[in-house]
């Protein structure tokens, strides 16, 4: 399939593409055309997000907000997600 749009809309595309909001121009179109054809998609996943935000994300905020030591730094939090996925990788 051949796609041409104007080089405006071109130029939006690739911004969108370079801001990290997609991996390549493949992923932009496929994401644009699921969009278009399957609009309740989207709203079920915002709806999954905003529960996400107001449950899980606002518990750990509050959690952090009482007890300042439990958080983990930068070091910690990476070293356990290297730990996690070298299990996963050993599974696989």
């Amino acid at each position: 399939m051949i796609v041409e749009v104007p080089e405006s809309l071109a130029s939006e595309i690739d911004a969108e593409i370079a801001s990290g909001g997609y991996s390549d121009i493949d992923q932009f179109i496929v994401q644009s055309i699921e969009a278009r054809l399957h609009p309740d998609r989207d709203r079920q996943r915002d709806g999954e997000v905003e529960h996400w935000l107001r449950t899980e994300v606002v518990a750990t905020y509050d959690a952090y907000k009482a007890d300042p030591s439990r958080l983990l730094s930068e070091t910690e939090a990476f070293r356990i997600l290297d730990d996690l996925a070298a299990a996963r990788a050993a599974k696989a």
